[in-house]
């Protein structure tokens, strides 16, 4: 890991002041144009102070790694870790190529060891934690930044695109395609609008709906997964492989929680969102409910509708 991502050259950031790109070094933090980049360790900040909500939000890191991999029953426990995302990377994406890893939080082991990697993200201090692992750090609104045209060979990330709204989705896709090597990889794991019985249910107090499950983790971008994979491919990305998941009216654990407040109305509410903490701070009844669910997805899952899912995970391709 260390030495994949420590001989990483700095892929080019477009300067803020004349527009120009300039390849970086914790030695060299200015432009040609005299406008001075910020260093903080090895993360580079372009944002003028700390984001109101972002900001030491989400700090996870994912510890798991490539030794893992080789114990016996690891290629298995991959399938389940975080939906099967960092299996669905280690399928699509060549092995240490430069990958933008986007709202990177605290950084992944695993990813750190597949590529040369750059995080991205709004929070100083989870970068900070990334950038430990990665080659570089960039502290910055992805809508903001530019890279410069076919940096990186791959575009990832978990948890970040409902986030984005969607004229935003539509901006930051023209510029994955600019930033995309020809035949680049997009992998992205999100959550959708969910359609199905569970979520027809929650909707119908819009008030209790929007605290719950829109401005409580900021998911101001949600829309179904027919919408997202029909945005994908007017961007001109091709679906490579779609999965999607939690379409059960039987939820996983952070929406369990997220029921909190429907139980000022409802006494079930309130007993399924603590019975769903009690489950997600115990490992083994987290990991028995988790994988249930994730087998269920796998399996009879596939036969309900596309936009009964709540979580979608994609592979697209920019064509070569």
């Amino acid at each position: 890991m260390a030495d994949l991502n420590n001989a990483a050259e700095v892929p080019a950031v477009q300067c803020p002041c004349c527009a120009s790109y300039v390849e970086l070094d914790p030695e060299r933090a200015q432009c040609s144009c005299g406008f001075e980049f910020r260093w903080r360790g090895r993360v580079i900040d372009l944002e003028t102070g700390p984001d109101s909500f972002y900001e030491g939000r989400y700090a996870n890191e994912v510890y798991f790694d490539k030794r893992r991999l080789e114990r016996p029953g690891g290629r298995l426990l991959l399938h389940f870790l975080v939906y099967g995302y960092y299996e669905a990377i280690l399928r699509s994406v060549p092995a240490g190529g430069r990958i933008l890893d986007i709202g990177c939080a605290g950084g992944s082991k695993l990813l750190a060891e597949w590529g040369r990697v750059t995080g991205l993200d709004l929070s100083l201090p989870t970068l900070e934690t990334a950038a430990s692992k990665y080659a570089w750090g960039v502290r910055a609104n992805a809508c903001r930044v530019e890279f410069a045209p076919a940096s990186f060979l791959a575009i990832v990330s978990c948890f970040f695109w409902e986030h984005m709204r969607p004229p935003d989705k539509d901006l930051l896709l023209e510029k994955f395609s600019r930033w995309l090597r020809p035949g680049g990889k997009v992998v992205f794991l999100f959550d959708v609008a969910s359609a199905n019985p569970f979520f027809t249910w929650t909707r119908k107090d819009p008030d209790l709906f929007r605290e719950a499950f829109i401005e409580h983790d900021g998911h101001y971008g949600l829309e179904p997964a027919s919408a997202a994979l029909r945005r994908f491919a007017e961007h001109g990305f091709s679906v490579c492989r779609w999965h999607a998941m939690i379409r059960s009216p039987v939820q996983d654990l952070p929406v369990l929680g997220w029921l909190e407040p429907y139980g000022r109305k409802h006494r079930w509410a309130q007993a399924v969102s603590r019975a769903g903490k009690w489950i997600s701070n115990h490992r083994i009844p987290n990991r028995l409910y988790t994988g249930s669910l994730q087998l269920f997805d796998d399996t009879l899952g596939r036969l309900l509708p596309l936009d009964w899912s709540r979580i979608l995970l994609v592979v697209l391709e920019k064509p070569a």
